[in-house]
């Protein structure tokens, strides 16, 4: 590349790569005979492309942008091709695919009649039918998460049944799907901002990971979201993540990343 690249993230069959640039392009690459190649340069018009993830079948591509545009890419015969643009109100900050695909979540901020507004939305793909009786697929808005600060960010459950969004308003908001509609499920409060959550590989415990120095474990039980466990540092908890039989790694401020496992009754 010719200038600084902000992120960079492989398709789930490792086929495709795409490259966020310090700008307002991004650029999708192919592996053909062992090398990598360009395909694909996706620009925004001077607007700065804040990220751009995979779909999990990798025949999709999301891109957001400061423009208050979300673009959405897709594979056909060997062609990356635009297919739907998502218009925001505001900056969209991040987006990301639930684990079917299926639904979609973009994080906005902006300014609306001098009040600031920090969003997470919430988005479907439904079929349409067109007047000529012919099937066309759009994104609609269900659910609008709204905080009182900048969103940091936000992780769908491995089952895409729940949905956990991390603000610098000092809360994580869980939404769950029940009979085919988003409901609030449960609200994760701290002392200082929520930098990141995630899920458990089977998506019965979340953590949410804060300035205050803690990360906070919820486990899912009868349908409810409690509070199991409180694990302190020193200093600002900067991320948490969980990985194979429920080990948990924290990172933090305090020079220290630390590994927790879960610890059976009785033992």
């Amino acid at each position: 590349h010719s200038i600084s690249v902000k992120n960079a993230h492989f398709s789930p069959d490792g086929k495709h790569l795409v490259t966020v640039l310090d700008g307002d392009s991004v650029k999708i690459w192919w592996l053909e005979g062992g090398k990598w190649q360009e395909k694909v340069t996706i620009e925004h018009s001077g607007w700065e492309v804040t990220n751009a993830q995979f779909s999990p079948d990798g025949k999709h591509l999301v891109v957001a942008s400061f423009h208050g545009t979300v673009k959405i890419w897709k594979l056909d015969d060997g062609q990356w091709e635009e297919k739907f643009t998502i218009q925001h109100t505001g900056w969209v900050t991040n987006a990301r695919f639930s684990p079917d695909g299926k639904h979609l979540v973009t994080l906005t901020s902006g300014v609306t009649g001098g009040i600031d507004f920090h969003h997470a939305k919430l988005w479907e793909l439904v079929d349409d039918q067109s007047q000529e009786n012919v099937t066309i697929q759009q994104w609609q808005e269900r659910v609008t998460i709204e905080h009182s600060d900048i969103v940091n960010d936000v992780h769908f459950s491995p089952d895409g049944k729940h949905l956990v969004t991390a603000s610098r308003d000092v809360t994580a908001k869980i939404f769950g799907l029940e009979d085919g509609k988003w409901q609030i499920k449960g609200t994760i409060w701290h002392f200082g901002p929520v930098e990141n959550a995630s899920f458990s590989c089977d998506g019965r415990f979340l953590v949410t990971a804060s300035y205050d120095r803690t990360a906070t474990i919820c486990g899912l039980e009868g349908g409810i979201w409690q509070v199991k466990a409180t694990i302190w540092h020193t200093e600002s908890v900067t991320n948490a993540s969980f990985g194979p039989d429920y080990q948990l790694v924290t990172a933090s401020s305090d020079n220290t990343a630390r590994i927790w496992v879960l610890k059976k009754k009785g033992k």
